[in-house]
This record gives structure tokens, C-alpha cells and sequence, in this order.
């Protein structure tokens, strides 16, 4: 139990003290971090850059990227398990079955650098693919 001082209030023991920071280490600190920040908002933006750029080249898609990235910073174990409810949850839900249930583009691509091609030859085009009518009558190429 805390003691009472000569002006009546309550004097802490040695056990009952919290060490907090002093205003010399805090500001300190604090322009450390902001210093720190400076580099950190830099990387940022050259990420950022990077990331525009997949978008605009390749198509990647910024949340599914953000999802990857996720995973990928992920120790081995940890991975698995949450990839292990991660599907299990999605059958689950039935949010596969609901993607299942609209149509969508094929998705070309994808593998080490190379596109891919259809079964039947190299070079074809999947059946859904049409070409578009030539505008004012001029002839497709």
C-alpha cells in the first residue's frame, strides 16, 4: 500500500513506480523516426512506381498483388496453414462457386516469362475470342 506524504498525498514505493521517457529522449526519438520516415517514403513511392508499371504492362491486379506479397513474406508453415483455411473457407462460403457462376475472360499468360497457347495448335486462339467487325466497312488485317 502506497504511504501518505506530509501534504497528505500518496507517495509511490520503489515497486509501484512505471519508468516512462524524458522529454530530451522523446524528442530524440521522435527525430530519428521522422528522419527514418523520409527514407521509408521514398521506398514507397519507387514501389509504388513499380507496382503502376505491372499494371500498365502486364494487367496485375493491385489487391491480388498486395495478397501475394502477403503470402509470399511468409515462413513456410505459417504459409500453409493459412493457404489450408484460406481454401477451406472459400468452399465454405460458397464465394467459389459464386465466381463459378458468371462468365470471364480467359487468362493468358503467366508462366516463366512465355504466353500460353490452346491445346489444339500453338499460335490459336481460344473459341471464345472473336474478332471485332473492321469500323466503316474497312477490312480487318
Amino acid at each position: 500500500m502506497a504511504k501518505r506524504g506530509e501534504d497528505g498525498t500518496e507517495q509511490a514505493t520503489g515497486d509501484e513506480v512505471v519508468k516512462v521517457i524524458n522529454k530530451t529522449q522523446l524528442t530524440k526519438l521522435l527525430k530519428g523516426l521522422s528522419h527514418h520516415q523520409d527514407a521509408i517514403d521514398e521506398i514507397k513511392g519507387k514501389m509504388g512506381g513499380s507496382v503502376n508499371a505491372a499494371v500498365e504492362t502486364y494487367h496485375v491486379d493491385k489487391k491480388m498483388l498486395g495478397w501475394i506479397r502477403q503470402l509470399y513474406a511468409m515462413k513456410t508453415e505459417k504459409l500453409a496453414y493459412h493457404l489450408d483455411n484460406f481454401y477451406h473457407m472459400l468452399d465454405v462460403s460458397g464465394l467459389s462457386a459464386k465466381a463459378e457462376s458468371v462468365q470471364r475472360l480467359p487468362i493468358e499468360g503467366g508462366g516463366e516469362g512465355e504466353e500460353t497457347e490452346t491445346e489444339d495448335e500453338p499460335g490459336a486462339k481460344p473459341d471464345n475470342v472473336k474478332k471485332f467487325p473492321a469500323p466503316n466497312g474497312h477490312a480487318s488485317a
